[in-house]
């Protein structure tokens, strides 16, 4: 993990959800370049973001816990950690507080208890949230699943538009660092992508070179 922000590294910690192992089938790579320095790319593997697909499973499951335990560990007000057996009810009776809140599943964590709920430091918070977002299980394809939920005022914030042109698609991230290695660059690694700046002196041949043989590359093992 090293790079990442000490208090990410305590985090993952703390709510011990597995790294995503492999990138989403449903999608291909693309190749963006920066709209305010055009000297900056990326490759970016996005993905459908369904629970119903095991890679993507695996980084809603890390994003919802390192957004949901960030907004614990920064809360000033007590924590309380409850099991839900009555939803609709239960979400009234937090609203009725103007409670913040998280729900995975039947756990749900905030600032005001529901019946049987008791109160918890914030590290300890952090954890039962991980373990939560760790026992979800995998929906069928048909299964309208809608597992995790917060009051509006956790919702993580808009983001803003777009600030990278979209080049085409391409490899996975790691081929295109082998090829932009071969081609002279120093790519670097930055979660599901890779990032790299087009070397001081290079022209626009040496530049367009290295797009084409990036974009010969659709998929890995493909020429």
């Amino acid at each position: 993990m090293s790079g990442r922000p000490e208090w990410i590294v305590g985090l993952l910690d703390l709510l011990e959800l597995p790294q995503p192992q492999s990138f989403c089938p449903r999608t291909v790579p693309l190749h963006l370049q920066s709209k305010k320095d055009q000297r900056k790319h990326q490759v970016f593997q996005p993905g459908c973001r369904c629970w119903t697909c095991v890679p993507c499973a695996a980084r809603l499951r890390r994003d919802h816990g390192v957004h949901f335990g960030g907004r614990l560990l920064d809360c000033p007000s007590p924590l309380f950690a409850s099991t839900t057996t009555n939803w609709p009810t239960d979400q009234r009776t937090l609203r009725r507080a103007k409670a913040s809140w998280v729900r995975v599943g039947t756990t749900v964590i905030g600032t005001a208890p529901l019946k049987g709920g008791s109160e918890v430091e914030p590290n300890e918070a952090v954890r039962l949230l991980g373990a939560a977002i760790r026992g979800l299980a995998r929906p069928d394809d048909t299964q309208r699943f809608q597992p995790i939920a917060c009051s509006a005022d956790w919702k993580a914030p808009r983001r803003d538009g777009p600030a990278w042109t979209l080049l085409g698609s391409t490899a996975e991230p790691d081929v295109v660092a082998s090829i932009l290695t071969d081609h002279g660059v120093r790519p670097k690694r930055g979660g599901d992508a890779v990032y790299w700046n087009t070397p001081q002196g290079w022209g626009p041949d040496e530049e367009e070179q290295t797009n084409k043989a990036i974009a010969k590359r659709r998929r890995s093992g493909a020429s």
